[in-house]
């Protein structure tokens, strides 16, 4: 798991104090489960309460909130979106090979249209190829 921000602990995951890694089998945020329906990526549950991730179209897909101020998917709106200026959220995620997948989730401090998430997005193919390596080899999600 990464982490960047306008804190300085939210810079690094172990100081990070909210919000860094979502367990999915725990009940998920309105925004992971807006993020999760947007991104095609359906969570299902075995019995032992493992994430098994089931797409239903293509390989990425793109999580777009264009206003975050009073969006229900965004969560903490006293706490983190006012304060903290927040205007669009927009991410992208994909599934490996392994079944682990990766959904990386960005809020910004400027309005981002439909067509500068679709621009952001483009990126995917490269992040999931790139943390691809990563998970094949090591065990990358685990804190």
């Amino acid at each position: 798991a990464g982490s960047y921000g306008d804190q300085p602990a939210w810079r690094n995951p172990q100081q990070s104090q909210h919000h860094k890694v979502i367990p999915l089998s725990t009940q998920a945020t309105a925004m992971m489960q807006e993020a999760f329906r947007q991104l095609g990526m359906l969570p299902q549950f075995n019995a032992r309460s493992e994430a098994v991730y089931q797409l239903t179209s293509a390989d990425l897909y793109r999580f777009y909130v264009p206003e975050a101020l009073g969006s229900p998917f965004i969560p903490d709106q006293e706490q983190f979106v006012k304060p903290y200026g927040i205007r669009s959220v927009v991410g992208m995620g994909s599934q490996f090979v392994s079944g682990n997948a990766y959904m990386l989730i960005a809020f910004s401090h400027i309005f981002i249209s439909d067509q500068q998430s679709r621009n952001f997005t483009a990126l995917a193919p490269f992040v999931a190829t790139l943390l691809a390596v990563y998970d094949a080899k090591v065990p990358l999600w685990s804190f």
